[in-house]
Order: structure tokens, then C-alpha cells, then sequence
């Protein structure tokens, strides 16, 4: 945890005081957006809740300002399991709706199949029974409505 700190507060600083080009600012910001997303789990690992919290938020941020909607989908599905695992399954389901908007455009992939399993877990606390579609090798996501009533129908 001191180490992961210690270079995200190194990243930070050069953001403030050195000169640099857009894609380079990208490269440093994703990079921000990496290193607080480990302090983030590291920090909840560590039972520091609401620093693990703040620093999955700050993420948030910097992947914003790299222009990486992946890496902001994917942090915005850590904040999701975070709810999910605190009991608060509404916003859980949020996170995880506004993640898959992110992801769209997505390639099938590993991503895209977490999203789909976080989804899937905080709809099951409601109740729900979930269908899983097969997007290829390694790769699902949760069926839409509309599949679901197909699959049932079937």
C-alpha cells in the first residue's frame, strides 16, 4: 500500500509540475487511474473503507481524463461490487448499467464478462435467476430481457 501511494502521489505531482504532451498526459492519467484503483482494493483489503472508497472515486477521475471509457467501465464495476458487497444493491445495479453504457462498444472479452458476472450477483440478491449468454471463447454477458424471455419461451 505505501509503495502504490507513493507512486500515485509521484503521477499526481507530475501532473501539476511538468510539461508534457496530450498523449503523454493520457498515458500518465490511465496510469493515475491504475495505481488509485490498487490503493483503492488495497485499502479496503486493509479495512480502510472509506479511503478505498475516495481512491476508487479519484480513479474514476483520472480515467476520465485519459480518455479510457474501458478503464472507467471497469472502475465503475469495482465501485459496483463494493455496493454490492456493503448491501446496497440499487446503485450496485447503477454502477453496473452505466459500466456496460462505457462498454457498448466493447469487443467481447474478459471485460465485458465481468461485467456481466457483477451484474449478475447483484441481481441475483434481488431474486432474480439470470440467463448467461456465450459470447465466444472466455467470454458472457447477461442476457437482456428480451433474450431471457426468448430462452424461457423455448
Amino acid at each position: 500500500m505505501n509503495w502504490v501511494v507513493h507512486e500515485l502521489r509521484w503521477a499526481r505531482y507530475l501532473t501539476k509540475n511538468a510539461a508534457y504532451d496530450a498523449p503523454t498526459a493520457k498515458r500518465l492519467y490511465g496510469a493515475i487511474a491504475e495505481l488509485a484503483q490498487l490503493a483503492g482494493w488495497l485499502a479496503e483489503d486493509q479495512g480502510r473503507y472509506e479511503q478505498g472508497q475516495q481512491y476508487l472515486l479519484a480513479a474514476l477521475c483520472a480515467s476520465g481524463l485519459a480518455g479510457n471509457r474501458y478503464l472507467g467501465a471497469y472502475i465503475l464495476s469495482c465501485l459496483s461490487h463494493r455496493l454490492t458487497k456493503y448491501g446496497n444493491g440499487r446503485d450496485a445495479l447503477r454502477f453496473i448499467k452505466l459500466a456496460g453504457v462505457g462498454m457498448a462498444d466493447a469487443v467481447p472479452g474478459v471485460l465485458r464478462s465481468l461485467l456481466a458476472s457483477r451484474d449478475t450477483r447483484v441481481h441475483t440478491g434481488f431474486g432474480d435467476q439470470p440467463v448467461l449468454v456465450d459470447e465466444g471463447p472466455g467470454a458472457v454477458r447477461r442476457a437482456e430481457l428480451e433474450e431471457r424471455a426468448a430462452v424461457d419461451g423455448a
